[in-house]
């Protein structure tokens, strides 16, 4: 028997909750997302809706925008959308081993980061990225998303690797003395400079 879901998206939120329910549901992909409904009259009425915004193709990103987000964002804030650019998908747990964090009040604070940013620029946080939560048994597994709109806006200003610094080329960079004597065992030698 199949488990129903509910998904319980609010208008203002990036986040949906996933919970299983019963035996019957209705699964919309759109967009890389998945979207489950518990009616046909929900089905139809999100459908309607896509259809809507496909033909509108409204985004809240442009060229300018984009750039004063990313420049206004710090280096772990700009690693979490990296991430994302690249996984487009990627559970919690995943999402902090990458960032070098161990809890997720740490990775909340630097994903409200990103969201105070882009509604510094009128740009709701789930044009950047939504998070999902399901539930089975119990157990909940979060879910961080790439917004469409903000892939393919990083992907017209060729984001990431527009900022990404040059290697140095090591056979042509000074090596700098070390500042202190250096000590074998109990031989001590000075640089001379």
């Amino acid at each position: 028997m199949e488990k129903k879901r509910l998904q319980h998206v609010p208008k203002n939120a990036s986040k949906c909750d996933t919970i299983a329910l019963g035996s019957v549901v209705i699964r919309i992909k759109h967009g890389g997302f998945e979207v489950f409904c518990d009616n046909v009259s929900e089905a139809a009425e999100l459908l309607r809706q896509l259809g809507e915004q496909d033909a509108t193709g409204k985004t809240p990103w442009n060229g300018g925008r984009f750039t004063s987000f990313i420049e206004g964002l710090g280096e772990s804030q700009r690693d979490v959308l990296r991430i994302l650019l690249l996984t487009r998908t990627v559970k919690d747990v995943d999402l902090r081993q990458r960032l070098g964090i161990t809890s997720n009040q740490q990775l909340a604070g630097i994903l409200s980061g990103i969201s105070k940013q882009a509604a510094a620029r009128d740009i709701p946080a789930r044009a950047v990225f939504r998070i999902n939560n399901e539930y089975e048994s119990g157990e909940r597994t979060k879910y961080f998303v790439v917004a469409p709109e903000f892939e393919k806006i990083a992907s017209d200003s060729n984001w990431p690797d527009a900022e990404a610094e040059p290697e140095p080329d090591l056979e042509t960079q000074p090596v700098a003395p070390p500042a202190s004597p250096i000590r074998f065992g109990r031989q001590r030698f000075e640089r001379k400079e």
